[in-house]
């Protein structure tokens, strides 16, 4: 090789290496702008949750059937009791709501609420163990209607004692 092509090849490289570093500073400027753009989205996430939720009430922003269960777990019976009567506005045919609301009616002590919900349920999904639990509601209810006409019919017996006057 003559020197002359020595010394186009030397430029060549030399060129190559001065695009390079320009490219590779031109790389790490982009990379610090998107770092400052990723930075900049991460901080705001907060405010824009602020801003967004709004006007929301906290039940809007929060209300599932995860977080109703949660109340109903922590003893918010009337909260939860609440909470799935608006979820089940919103989703009328989701059997497991129907399900839960009568978990709840029959823990208050309300079988016929509770009734009314399982049967819902069932109706909506039939679940052998949904079936079993309105069954013993529905035998629960019997047996207080029993208990019940058993007191009035006692109460107006023959030979039983009349309330005084």
């Amino acid at each position: 090789m003559s020197e002359e092509t020595n010394r186009q090849i030397l430029e060549e490289l030399r060129s190559m290496h001065t695009l390079a570093r320009k490219y590779h500073k031109a790389n790490m400027v982009a990379v610090a702008i998107l770092g400052v753009f990723v930075i900049a989205f991460l901080v705001t996430i907060p405010l824009r949750h602020r801003l967004y939720s709004h006007g929301r009430s906290p039940a809007e922003t929060v209300e599932s059937w995860h977080q109703a269960r949660t109340l109903l777990d922590q003893g918010e019976m009337e909260k939860g009791k609440q909470m799935i009567e608006r979820l089940l506005l919103k989703y009328p045919n989701y059997y497991y709501g129907h399900s839960l609301l009568g978990s709840v009616y029959q823990e208050m002590g309300n079988p016929e609420a509770a009734e009314k919900c399982y049967s819902r349920a069932v109706d909506l999904f039939p679940d052998e163990d949904n079936e079993k639990i309105l069954a013993a509601i529905r035998k629960a209810i019997q047996r207080k209607n029993q208990t019940a006409n058993q007191a009035s019919e006692a109460i107006g017996a023959p030979g039983a004692p009349q309330p005084q006057r």
